[in-house]
């Protein structure tokens, strides 16, 4: 069943003022299929069953700079690091740099 929300995507490092996850949905293949066609140039990042949320849209999280939502207020130089869901007890990375 599609749309209904399924799970949550989540990043590290979290910037301040943001949520470590988002919600997400499942979307249709068909749907997933179109967006990847619609949008060539953009790097969406789905999860298993086609989840898709906010932290979806890889550019905008490579993008990313500030500080992280830590006590000690980390500087964030190179972007969202880690996009991952849990799969039961397994971490699937959707994304994950270096």
């Amino acid at each position: 069943m599609a749309g209904f929300p399924a799970d949550n995507i989540l990043i590290d490092p979290t910037p301040l003022g943001a949520s470590s996850g988002e919600w997400s949905v499942c979307l249709p293949p068909y749907i997933a299929e179109k967006m990847k066609v619609q949008f060539p140039n953009s790097t969406i990042l789905f999860g298993p069953g086609y989840d898709f949320s906010l932290y979806s849209c890889a550019d905008g999280l490579i993008k990313e700079r500030g500080i992280d939502n830590t006590l000690q207020h980390n500087p964030i130089d190179n972007g969202i690091l880690k996009v991952f869901e849990w799969l039961g007890d397994k971490r699937v990375y959707l994304m994950k740099r270096d």
